[in-house]
């Protein structure tokens, strides 16, 4: 991997409010993928980040966002 694109990678934790989804996604998912992503969100974590641009839109990882969105609305986040 270019070492110079190393340098630009970071992670940043971000509020789920702060982040936007991408309006051009083309994949969709149910509310029983959903349900199902949640439960193992719940297991195991969040092992895969969700990437996003210098706009904060979603590239990748919409689906956990999704989740944890909902998880913040029953919250009352």
């Amino acid at each position: 991997m270019d070492s110079n694109l190393l340098e630009k990678l970071k992670i940043t934790y971000k509020l789920v409010g702060e982040v936007k989804e991408n309006q051009h996604n083309p994949r969709t998912h149910s509310d029983k993928q959903i349900k199902k992503l949640e439960k193992s969100l719940i297991t195991f974590g969040i092992n895969i980040p969700i990437v996003i641009d210098n706009d904060n839109t979603i590239i990748s990882g919409n689906a956990v966002y999704n989740t944890q969105l909902l998880k913040s609305a029953k919250n009352g986040i």
